[in-house]
């Protein structure tokens, strides 16, 4: 995620009833390891450059 976001490590995923990762993120975590919770969870899922420049839109509209 660092080489596509400045300060943003990771998103955190919603974990499924066997402890695997789903496609629901609830938060993201930066590099200063600050976690900052989504408003509205956001789905990773369809092409990989849909997904990233929605993340773009959604990140930006929380940290407004």
């Amino acid at each position: 995620m660092m080489d596509c976001f400045c300060g943003l490590k990771t998103v955190i995923f919603i974990k499924d009833g066997e402890g695997n990762n789903t496609s629901k993120t609830t938060a993201m975590l930066s590099v200063e390891n600050e976690k900052v919770m989504w408003q509205e969870e956001f789905i990773c899922e369809g092409e990989v450059e849909d997904w990233l420049a929605k993340l773009d839109i959604h990140t930006k509209k929380t940290l407004q």
